[in-house]
């Protein structure tokens, strides 16, 4: 897994590897207002996705588009039905969404909330967030031996990942990120 989960102090000013948002589980093909912009960087590869029969919004559900233009990837997350969200759910979120982002070996993602998460506590989805992508980071590579029929002590990385979210969510993010790595150092005091 990473070494480091880095969160951006600005955004970039050139196209992200990678795009991540979240969209709630709804009746309506449509794309939330704050995600139209994106869509047209993308060359409408957003909006064709969710016309799609094999398209998920399910809680927990990763989706990754390969656009034509603009992001390599661009991740939608699905959040469940409205009515049975809390903004904890957005942890498994950010779990899933670390697990997608390593085998592809990313260095640097953009995540989306806002748009997706209309009249939800910002501030406690952005530390859930940080929580989740931290603890899923968390590996027992240190502790495998070299008695598993010859191979070698298992590869430390030296891989980062730069998270850039929106500026309001930028500190909540950061003290999740700083409570799940927390999280990791207790279960690797308990390993």
């Amino acid at each position: 897994m990473y070494r480091k989960i880095r969160t951006a102090r600005s955004p970039a000013k050139t196209t992200p590897q990678a795009v991540a948002v979240v969209l709630f589980d709804r009746k309506s093909k449509r794309l939330p207002e704050g995600y139209r912009t994106l869509d047209r960087r993308c060359g409408g590869a957003l909006s064709a996705a969710l016309r799609r029969t094999e398209f998920s919004r399910a809680r927990g559900a990763v989706n990754c588009i390969y656009p034509q233009k603009g992001a390599e990837r661009l991740y939608v997350m699905g959040l469940g039905a409205p009515q049975n969200f809390e903004p904890s759910h957005v942890r498994l979120i950010g779990a899933a969404l670390l697990r997608a982002a390593w085998p592809a070996r990313l260095g640097r993602l953009k995540i989306q909330l806002r748009a997706g998460i209309d009249k939800v506590d910002l501030q406690a989805a952005g530390r859930a967030l940080g929580e989740g992508m931290a603890i899923a980071n968390f590996n027992f590579d240190d502790f495998k031996g070299t008695a598993d029929q010859g191979r070698s002590a298992a590869p430390t990385t030296t891989k980062d990942l730069t998270v850039e979210v929106e500026s309001e969510l930028r500190r909540s993010y950061d003290r999740g990120v700083k409570v799940g790595v927390s999280v990791n150092v207790a279960r690797t005091l308990a390993a």
